[in-house]
């Protein structure tokens, strides 16, 4: 899927997944692995998306997170 311009669309774009079914639920990880954190985590997706910010130093033990 190639970029485009957001104020050159009409529709928001539909992103799918091959082999992804009707009741397929994934979870969607963002993990910076030079400092050990985890920055964005949504699980549910796409049908009841619960998604979470966070900065889990994976080394340290610390966590903060902000949900949406």
């Amino acid at each position: 899927m190639d970029a485009v311009e957001p104020f050159s669309i009409r529709y928001l774009p539909d992103i799918r997944w091959q082999g992804m079914t009707r009741n397929d639920t994934y979870i969607i990880l963002m993990v910076d692995a030079g400092f050990g954190m985890l920055n964005y985590l949504a699980y549910d997706y796409p049908r009841n998306a619960k998604v979470k910010f966070g900065c889990i130093l994976l080394a340290w033990g610390t966590r903060c997170w902000y949900e949406t």
